[in-house]
């Protein structure tokens, strides 16, 4: 369960209606208060927790790597790079073309219509704002207001699929 991916396709599969996502949160809590884990797994982690919740950060980090993709130069920075970074890297979409700006407003709802809010998130804000950017259109056009939320805490999310509870 500590390895699991946590995506919990497991749960719409599952014919006895487990809640397989439950059960991998309480393992990786358990995990992390029972069990002492490598050195390099713990910088791993400690390193995704002090980055990833923090857009300004993780765009610092990844400053970098944008700039070497707007050289055309990735394909040679993952060939030159040790297979474990080289995996994390082949993880991340393209950043140079990430930059997605609504480029008309969204149309002007019912005065009846109902609202709703997209939470873009810390690290989707960095990495698939596009994503988040296309929802509020979609819902814009199926009739909903699409409200602004104002600058927010990170929600936990990482946090809790990592077993980090307290935190």
């Amino acid at each position: 369960l500590d390895l699991c991916l946590g995506c919990r396709g497991c749960e719409t599969a599952c014919p006895s209606g487990v809640r397989y996502g439950r059960l991998i949160e309480d393992a990786r809590a358990y995990v992390e208060g029972n069990y002492r884990r490598g050195f390099a797994d713990r910088l791993r982690r400690r390193a995704v927790s002090a980055i990833f919740p923090y857009p300004a950060r993780l765009r610092a980090v990844l400053a970098p790597l944008r700039v070497i993709e707007s050289l055309r130069m990735r394909p040679l920075l993952t060939s030159l790079l040790p297979r474990g970074m080289r995996g994390w890297l082949e993880l991340l979409p393209p950043l140079v073309r990430m930059k997605h700006h609504r480029t008309s407003p969204l149309p002007h709802p019912a005065k009846d219509a109902r609202s709703v809010v997209v939470h873009h998130g810390c690290v989707a804000s960095v990495l698939a704002d596009s994503e988040n950017v296309n929802s509020e259109r979609a819902l814009a056009a199926a009739g909903y207001r699409v409200l602004s939320l104002g600058p927010t805490a990170c929600c936990g999310a990482l946090d809790l699929h990592a077993g980090n509870r307290a935190r």
